[in-house]
């Protein structure tokens, strides 16, 4: 499994395909959806995608909001892109969006790339962090959400 890093800038509706912000988009996801990157990446089916919404005005520090698994086995080329399925519709994508994450990174990403050991690292404990908070929800026999 390999984690990429998907970062977005939402003021370029061109590229980032949605009127919404990254934030809102991930927090709404219940199905698998058609995703897509501009050059192929070697992205493969259980790759995890992690979305970065950009530095811009109404977000002054570039946070992971969502996540998804994909569930592709192949991308397929369409319309100048290379196009996969992904489900972020997950407990730990909604918690994302409802507690972005500030990862921090060596040099902001510009396109989709893998993420790096001590990006992969951070992300690690975000999703630790989930998984004991949903153990303790089950525990105390409240509703949880699903996990990845």
């Amino acid at each position: 499994m390999t984690h990429w890093l998907y970062p977005v800038n939402p003021t370029n509706r061109d590229s980032w395909g949605y009127t919404d912000s990254p934030t809102t988009v991930m927090a709404r996801k219940k199905e698998t959806h058609t995703w897509h990157v501009p050059r192929r990446l070697g992205i493969t089916t259980g790759d995890l995608i992690w979305v970065r919404e950009s530095i811009h005005q109404d977000n002054p520090v570039a946070k992971v909001v969502g996540v998804g698994v994909v569930r592709s086995d192949e991308p397929w080329a369409e319309d100048d892109a290379y196009r996969f399925k992904v489900l972020f519709g997950t407990g730990l994508c909604q918690h994302l969006a409802a507690n972005p994450f500030g990862l921090v990174v060596d040099t902001v990403p510009m396109s989709a790339r893998k993420l790096k050991d001590q990006e992969q690292a951070q992300l690690a404990l975000t999703l630790f962090e989930f998984t004991v908070a949903e153990a303790r929800t089950q525990a105390l026999g409240k509703r949880s959400g699903s996990t990845l």
